[in-house]
């Protein structure tokens, strides 16, 4: 999706996919709604890469923690 919209390089790290990953299960609408929320955060934040760290925080927000 992100190549479609004219990135070209890698903005979530290999540990931002695994923590993905490790929270969604896998699950295609979760995968989609936390990368979302995660490119928002690291929108509003003005980072160059979304970690492991950004996707917790997500995590936590989602959780109500």
């Amino acid at each position: 999706r992100l190549a479609v919209a004219g990135c070209e390089r890698e903005i979530f790290t290999a540990e931002g996919v695994a923590e993905v990953f490790r929270y969604s299960g896998g699950t295609p609408r979760e995968v989609n709604n936390i990368c979302d929320m995660a490119l928002l955060v690291g929108f509003g934040k003005k980072l160059e890469r979304i970690d492991e760290t950004v996707v917790a925080e997500i995590r936590r927000d989602l959780q109500g923690q």
